[in-house]
């Protein structure tokens, strides 16, 4: 029996280490994704990040100064917001060689907390395909435009003729090839969206401290409705007075 015990409470003490061990935080830093060769992938990260209170202008701000000045590689600014209010709360999201993802992780997780980091990769091999296709096609056009633009004694209207398509064609070409730049930049390149959360203490303590810095006002709001609803309800009071008392003038004699 004694030994029974003593083999459950063993175990009874293990299941908190056990659990506590299965528990591990996401890692502060973030490194970036290169995609292999002959794959085409467009990788994305998003990081949340749980600060003090007041800390997620500073941080937002360190996070776009360092991308500005392409302190950790090339780098460029897609979006940036910020939310007031009782829960603050800020983002910012960048593209970034992958080399300069993890330091510039650790410039906006600096003595705070990661809550979560995500990972996702979009596959543009089909995209790059297509707009390859749509390049070859474009300069096999020309070129045949061009060949038949060089024949001799060809005809005033038909030079005219080839001279608007080939502008057509230089048109879509620098289109597409603008596309491909785009593709080869998400490839080459990973987005990365900061998500800043106040920690739940402070958020707390602010939604505490704004519902007592508005209560005064609440207060004298709430009084000055009451007076108003009192004032509207005065002159039916006087003139209910005098009919109840008629009303039971006429009851009495009524009744009598």
């Amino acid at each position: 029996m004694r030994s029974l015990l003593l083999a459950l409470l063993v175990a009874l003490c293990a299941i908190p280490a056990c659990s506590k061990n299965a528990v591990t935080a996401p890692p502060q830093t973030a490194s970036g994704e290169t995609s292999k060769a002959g794959a085409f992938l467009a990788y994305e990260h998003t990081i949340r990040i749980r600060v003090p209170s007041g800390e997620i202008p500073s941080r937002v701000a360190a996070v776009r100064e360092a991308c500005a000045t392409s302190k950790f590689g090339a780098c460029s600014l897609l979006a940036m917001q910020e939310s007031g209010g009782s829960y603050q709360q800020g983002s910012i999201t960048v593209r970034i060689v992958p080399e300069g993802v993890e330091p510039l992780t650790q410039v906006a997780a600096k003595d705070a907390v990661v809550t979560s980091r995500e990972t996702s990769a979009e596959d543009l091999a089909d995209a790059v395909d297509d707009t390859q296709q749509r390049l070859a096609t474009l300069a096999r056009q020309r070129e045949k435009f061009e060949e038949l633009e060089k024949r001799p004694n060809l005809a005033v209207s038909d030079q005219l003729i080839l001279s608007k398509e080939l502008a057509s064609l230089e048109v879509q070409a620098e289109a597409a090839t603008k596309t491909s730049q785009q593709q080869q930049r998400r490839i080459e390149t990973n987005r990365v969206a900061f998500v800043f959360m106040e920690t739940e203490t402070s958020s707390r303590s602010a939604r505490i401290s704004e519902a007592f810095s508005g209560f005064w006002d609440s207060f004298l709001e709430g009084v000055a409705d009451a007076l108003e609803y009192l004032g509207q309800g005065i002159p039916f009071l006087v003139l209910a007075f005098p009919l109840a008392l008629i009303w039971r003038w006429l009851w009495r004699r009524f009744t009598r």
